[in-house]
């Protein structure tokens, strides 16, 4: 099987690459600079062509390829590939291929990308703390910059079902394979004491946080392979076995943001999605009753897994989705919305004065952290919710960003009426939207899912058309 993106994303290939990827991420748990290589040769026979195609001004194999690269995100971290692999490469990735298709393409850029490129540009010039490092910009502002090329970029298209699809399945390989290396990783249930809060025991190495907008990601993805026939895996028992791994490992990290989004979206996909790919009249009963069929299975296997968790913690799972902490169950303090959200609330108010001292450009790129903890006189505290430390590090100019990418969910959810990937592509919206709000971007699930719904930026042109 020669790992060619037309090879890797090919339906009829599914259940090769799928059980390829399975034994991906269990024998890099003992073989970890295997990734490496794979990695690499991916890259090298994937991205010529990519290129060439690029330079005729078709960039849907570059897209697919870099969505597949991207999509191993974390496991080039759980692995320890760094300096082989860099610790943040799809922030480089994005920008280095972003800035290069645009060199490139004869196509047109998306303006919007552009100007969401623009506004970042002041604040990388100043720093009211002082303290800034070279890494709080890559870890902070690499990830907007990245959204807004790629924006430029993939906006340029109008939305293909077909590319949307084949985006997703090259984004949820990936996915599985980090799932198997973390679950291979996880202590045996009976000997994990968890507490009251986010825990690094099921995540391979990774952040609680980030391990749960990734598992959450991939529950939602087996989800909707299950449901619309897509069949990622080649097999549908399997799509619902990783359905129910997914959400089993994700549960485990105790990190309720990304669960709570990856359930969101089923939702939204039962709401808005037919279950079956095959649109005849005749078919519609059967439709139904397929919808009802693989909702049921879905929602046990969901329940199964939560029940699973829950009773091996000893209800500690339920107390953590009811907010709860070890200082409020101990009755040293009240539940409020600060400790219900894991002191985001606190964040944002915070960035919220920051951003009143200095309105107009912020306290500059990467530096919200550092003036929260000079205002506050605690400790470092990186951030977490996108909104806040927009506005706290770029000012207007920050608050302006955030309203272009909210100008994208509006013409993904009007794409909804004009395209037939339109449901799809606000879903995606949505997810890498809320991920913003518990992870803010320091995972590629926002830029990427973000910059894929923006291909709904060109839906009116089909109503133009008519």
């Amino acid at each position: 099987m020669k790992p060619t993106i037309e090879n890797i994303g090919n339906p009829g290939n599914a259940f090769k690459w799928t059980l390829f990827h399975l034994a991906l991420g269990a024998v890099t748990t003992v073989v970890p600079q295997l990734f490496i290589l794979f990695f690499y040769v991916v890259m090298l026979i994937n991205l010529p062509a990519a290129s060439v195609a690029a330079r005729k001004g078709n960039m849907e194999p570059f897209i697919l390829v870099l969505t597949y690269l991207l999509g191993f995100e974390l496991m080039g971290r759980i692995t320890a590939s760094s300096p082989f692999i860099p610790y943040e490469y799809p922030k480089y990735f994005t920008i280095l291929f972003g800035a290069y298709l645009i060199a490139i393409s004869p196509r047109r850029i998306q303006k919007v990308g552009l100007w969401l490129l623009l506004l970042m540009i002041p604040g990388l010039f100043f720093d009211r703390s002082g303290m800034r490092l070279r890494d709080d910009i890559v870890s902070n502002v690499f990830g907007p910059i990245g959204l807004a090329l790629l924006v430029s970029v993939f906006g340029s298209y109008l939305p293909s079902q077909k590319l949307i699809v084949k985006s997703l399945r090259l984004m949820w390989l990936p996915g599985v394979a980090i799932l198997i290396n973390m679950y291979l990783k996880t202590p045996e249930l009976d000997s994990i004491e968890v507490q009251l809060r986010s825990s690094r025991i099921a995540t391979g190495g990774a952040t609680s946080n980030q391990a749960s907008t990734l598992l959450g990601l991939g529950m939602f993805l087996s989800f909707f392979s299950l449901y619309t026939g897509q069949s990622f895996s080649g097999k549908r028992i399997f799509d619902g076995l990783l359905l129910m791994l997914f959400a089993f490992q994700g549960l485990l990290t105790f990190s309720r943001g990304g669960m709570l989004v990856g359930l969101l979206a089923i939702i939204l996909v039962v709401l808005t999605t037919e279950p079956s790919r095959d649109n005849t009249k005749a078919k519609t009963t059967r439709k139904r009753n397929l919808s009802i069929l693989y909702l049921v299975v879905a929602a046990i296997f969901l329940i199964g897994s939560f029940l699973i968790v829950d009773n091996a913690t000893g209800g500690k799972l339920s107390m953590r989705y009811q907010g709860e902490t070890n200082a409020t169950v101990a009755g040293n303090t009240e539940k409020d919305f600060s400790k219900i959200s894991s002191g985001r609330s606190d964040i944002i108010d915070e960035d919220l004065a920051i951003w009143s001292d200095y309105p107009v450009f912020g306290g500059g790129a990467g530096s919200s952290a550092y003036l929260r903890m000079l205002r506050t006189q605690s400790g470092y505290l990186i951030p977490h919710v996108e909104f806040s430390r927009l506005v706290a590090e770029h000012g207007v100019l920050g608050l302006a960003y955030f309203l272009l990418m909210l100008f994208i969910g509006w013409k993904s959810w009007k794409a909804r009426t004009l395209v037939n990937s339109g449901n799809l592509l606000f879903i995606l919206f949505l997810i890498g939207f809320l991920s913003s709000f518990h992870s803010s971007m320091r995972t590629i699930v926002t830029p990427l899912l973000i910059s894929l719904s923006a291909m709904g930026l060109r839906a009116d042109q089909i109503r133009k058309r008519v």
